[in-house]
């Protein structure tokens, strides 16, 4: 039992160091994973925004397989919910369907299929100007161009692309190249150190201080130049110390750290008060001989791969330079696949150091705990008996902890499962009613555009916006009353669809120029129509509105009879002004916008006027007195009588 005690601390401890090397890497993998099950449940534009965070995480590990699969599916799934009818998605997130586009055309890039691509990148134009996302549009036509570019051949077009494409991919790898180098740097640095060869240490760490400076990285420089002086110390040179430390609390002081720059005089003070300076014995601990060789068969490997790195971009600096744009692209390739595999290597270095040292670590610890046993051995010969029994506690606890643990899991999955199941019932409601009310707004558009069709625009959005039983009003308004002159005989000769095909002819622009006039028509008789100025909204002068009209309609009757668009037509206009009583006549079931009222009346008896006095159109006195004075030709009226009237209406006629 004591064994097995022992075994199990030895391998909890190894597993804690194993935990401690892979922590960042399972972290990474455990974020990528966690999305990918978020993607399996997430619903809408939530699940579309996972796919798109798949998309860019796989483009950035070169995983061209995983990222389509991701790109595919969200370019799928914001076809379907990203429209501008869907009422879950607001304006802010039409931005989620050209991005969508955008990814898919960068996998198709990296995977080398322009056409593709390209396609992709025209859909994101497209999408992005249609949802009004300008940003999204801009950068999509970027992309666009640099595809363009690539397909180029032997152009200056397609000679920037490549140097953009290649500055991009060498900067990239560079960049990348000088983090692991920095880290390896510190860690040969700790690891020097930590088995007393300080002068080794040192070196490593002024490397690392070199390539800091190309970072520009201050706090770091400082940081390393303090343990190098703190190691010149141990090593007996604490000359040397003070002035590397002298030099840290210059730069403090110039920048102003004040604490830090006394921090540092205090160290140096205590350097120099050592009268007699005594450096620390170092215990040379050797490491194991397959190490320095293992690190010289690694150097060794390195400096091939960059010298291979550095042939091959020379090969292609020179094709580039020739203006051999395809054969500068094949080695510029090349090139980033060795400064990729030179980082591999680069990392495989820092890994082996680490796991060796940790190996010479572990030996350390098992040499001491094998020693503390031994000594405990001879405590535990008398103590069997009640080790027994904390052993046995020990399992029942171990026993009672492992069935609450099991009971605890159990419960969290039938929970997961049970939230898992209402959320799936939750959706799908959510869509029934999202397709519920994207039915009725088609219904509501329809029923809208049929009104408008039967009715004027304003009487149909009167009638749409009532609630309950329309109001009815008294209201000033003008009224027009047009004829077609000779119709029934003119009719006679035509076949019914003839005399469709003319009507619409002749009312259409009629009825633009009365609309145009914010005048609606109300009725239509066959060879006329009656319209009226102000009865539903007022345009401020409806009299002048429904006279500008009625010249207009004249004007264009008389210019298409004279050039052949219409047969010759001659029409009769009335025009007459007064209040009259708006509102929805009729039963129940079936019911008519009306405007009724005298004016109504005498509107239609000035324009059978129009036969007796051989005229185009009859004008009311009480129409041409709204009218304003640039319009007030001078004109002649007269009193006549109008059937049902009992008092004389003064008239103007117009040719």
């Amino acid at each position: 039992m004591k064994n097995v005690y022992t075994f199990f601390c030895h391998f909890l401890q190894l597993f804690f160091v194993y935990c401690l090397l892979n922590v960042p890497l399972l972290q990474a993998q455990n974020a990528i994973d966690s999305l990918k099950n978020q993607v399996n449940e997430l619903h809408g534009k939530e699940k579309l925004l996972a796919m798109n965070e798949l998309t860019v995480v796989y483009l950035a590990q070169y995983n061209t397989k995983y990222a389509f699969t991701y790109a595919k599916r969200a370019e799928l799934l914001a076809e379907n919910i990203i429209t501008k009818s869907n009422s879950l998605i607001t304006a802010k997130d039409y931005y989620l369907k050209p991005l969508a586009y955008i990814r898919l055309g960068q996998v198709y890039e990296m995977d080398g299929k322009y056409l593709e691509s390209k396609m992709s990148f025209e859909k994101a134009v497209a999408s992005a100007e249609e949802l009004g996302v300008p940003n999204l549009a801009k950068e999509a036509g970027e992309y666009l161009q640099q595809i363009d570019e690539k397909v180029n051949n032997y152009t200056p077009a397609k000679k920037r692309g490549i140097d953009k494409l290649l500055k991009g991919i060498s900067s990239k790898a560079s960049e990348t190249s000088s983090d692991l180098a920095v880290s390896a740097a510190i860690k040969l640095g700790n690891v020097r150190e930590n088995n007393g060869n300080y002068a080794k240490a040192i070196q490593h760490y002024r490397e690392a201080i070199d390539l800091l400076r190309d970072k520009g990285d201050s706090q770091k420089i400082a940081e390393l130049q303090e343990r190098i002086a703190d190691l010149l110390v141990k090593e007996g040179n604490p000359t040397d110390a003070t002035s590397v430390l002298m030099r840290i609390k210059q730069q403090k002081e110039q920048a102003n750290d004040v604490d830090e720059a006394n921090r540092i005089q205090q160290k140096i003070t205590d350097i120099n008060s050592q009268k007699t300076p005594s450096p620390k014995i170092k215990v040379e601990k050797k490491l194991p001989n397959q190490i320095p060789e293992m690190l010289t068969k690694m150097d060794e490997a390195i400096a091939k791969t960059e010298a291979e790195a550095t042939d091959l971009r020379i090969i292609a600096e020179r094709a580039e330079n020739t203006q051999d744009f395809e054969k500068s692209l094949a080695y510029f390739k090349k090139y980033a696949e060795k400064e990729k595999k030179l980082i591999e290597e680069r990392k495989i270095q820092e890994l082996a150091l680490l796991e060796k040292a940790n190996e010479i670590n572990n030996q350390e610890r098992e040499i001491t705990l094998l020693k503390q046993t031994e000594a405990l051995n001879q405590f535990q010969i008398k103590q069997n008996e009640m080790e027994l029994k904390k052993q046995r506690r020990f399992q029942q606890s171990l026993g009672v902890g492992v069935f609450l643990l099991v009971s605890i899991v159990l419960m969290l999955y039938l929970l997961y499962r049970n939230k898992k199941r209402d959320h799936l019932k939750i959706s799908a409601a959510y869509q029934d009613l999202e397709v519920a009310q994207s039915q009725l707004k088609s219904a509501e558009q329809r029923i809208k555009s049929l009104l408008s069709q039967q009715v004027s625009k304003a009487v149909a959005h009167e009638l749409m916006a009532a609630e309950g039983e329309q109001k009815v009003e008294r209201r000033f308004v003008c009224v027009l009353f047009l004829d077609i002159r000779d119709f029934t005989p003119f009719v006679e000769k035509l076949k019914p669809e003839e005399i469709i095909n003319y009507q619409n002819d002749v009312f259409g622009f009629m009825m633009d120029a009365i609309t145009k006039r914010k005048g609606i028509v109300n009725q239509i008789m066959g060879d006329g129509f009656m319209a009226t100025f102000g009865a539903t909204v007022s345009a401020g002068n409806d009299c002048m509105e429904a006279y500008l009209a009625a010249r207009e309609i004249m004007e264009m009757v008389n210019e298409k009879s004279a050039r052949g668009e219409i047969p010759p037509t001659k029409i009769g206009i009335g025009l007459h002004a007064g209040y009259v009583v708006t509102g929805n006549v009729g039963s129940k079931n079936r019911k008519q916008f009306s405007v009724t009222g005298s004016a109504v009346i005498i509107a239609a008896r000035l324009e059978q006027l129009n036969k007796e006095y051989g005229s185009t159109m009859v004008l009311s006195k009480d129409v041409y007195k709204h009218l304003p004075d640039d319009l007030r030709t001078p004109v002649k009226f007269e009193a006549v009588m109008v059937k049902g009237m009992s008092k004389p209406i003064e008239i103007a006629t117009f040719c």
